[in-house]
């Protein structure tokens, strides 16, 4: 976890001494670039002398499971950047779905209600019914057993290694249901004014 990837095209990483101690988040205060044979980490705001820089590691840390694997922790589930939060559905399909608290997949609704996407008109793709319909499915995900979290559970640990890894486990849970509750609510909220805008329209 030590090195950075610089690029993809072709795959380029690199162990860079101080600056693989810069820590991530999704409102980093630095961005950095490669330039020739530097690696080049610049403020995008003032930085106030004891605030920490921050960088963000980018689509290695999104959905969470993916930074726990790279980098061997889970992002802050209360973290505000409701864009970049992801969460990961397995449908009735088998096919997994990447939802935020703003936005799901067209593939996933068209998977949901048994249609195809390329056929589905742009007014036709989330009626409030739908949204609906698919809110009660990701509220019901997020409060399933995989993502309700038992605090008793670290009383089942043998060693002492098991704790951090049940922690750890326990926050990606936390995590993933957050942004799958998040996601159930703004579903609802849609159809909700979705459907107040229908009736307004009716009655003009």
């Amino acid at each position: 976890t030590r090195s950075c990837r610089l690029f993809d095209d072709p795959p380029v990483r690199c162990l860079v001494p101080f600056f693989d101690f810069i820590n991530h988040s999704e409102h980093a205060n630095c961005i950095f670039t490669a330039h020739d044979q530097f690696l080049i980490v610049t403020a995008r705001r003032d930085i106030d002398a004891d605030e920490e820089v921050l960088i963000d590691y980018g689509a290695s840390t999104r959905p969470a499971w993916k930074c726990l694997a790279s980098y061997g922790f889970v992002p802050d589930k209360d973290d505000d950047s409701s864009s970049e939060r992801t969460a990961e559905i397995y449908h009735d399909d088998g096919v997994r779905y990447s939802v935020t608290p703003s936005s799901i997949p067209l593939e996933l609704i068209a998977s949901a209600f048994g249609e195809d996407a390329d056929s589905l008109p742009p007014r036709a793709w989330l009626t409030p019914d739908r949204a609906t319909q698919l809110s009660n499915y990701i509220a019901a995900l997020a409060n399933s057993h995989q993502f309700v979290v038992d605090d008793d559970e670290n009383e089942l640990a043998a060693s002492e290694a098991e704790p951090v890894s049940l922690n750890l486990a326990k926050s990606l849970r936390r995590y993933h249901g957050s942004v799958l509750q998040a996601c159930a609510e703004n579903l609802s909220k849609f159809a909700a004014t979705e459907k107040e805008k229908s009736h307004d329209e009716k009655t003009v």
